[in-house]
């Protein structure tokens, strides 16, 4: 799944769709691809910890990858990048999560 241009108070919607989407998907992980995503508030972020929260229940895991330079500043500045895993890249998103596939 990917996120572009802003996520403010406006968007919040919007993005609580996406990663709905995402969570009713029967997928081990959800991958949230953020190369495109510019800004995102403190309610946007709240809604990813949310459904991180909801994946974790189900041993499901929600991998973001290839965060701006801005995206990465917000969520160090809140926390957020200690409490799931954000990777430089897509691909090596995509190799993390094949590794937590394996029992």
């Amino acid at each position: 799944m990917c996120l572009s241009g802003e996520v403010d108070d406006g968007a919040c919607k919007g993005l609580t769709e996406t990663l709905e989407a995402g969570f009713r998907r029967y997928v081990n992980h959800v991958l949230l691809n953020l190369q495109d995503l510019t800004t995102i508030n403190r309610s946007g972020q709240l809604i990813i910890l949310k459904y991180l929260s909801q994946l974790k229940r189900f041993c499901r895991l929600l991998i973001v990858c290839h965060p701006l330079l801005p995206v990465q500043y917000a969520f160090s500045e809140t926390g957020v990048d200690r409490v799931m895993p954000i990777l430089p890249t897509l691909q090596k998103a995509k190799v993390f999560a094949l590794s937590k596939n394996k029992y």
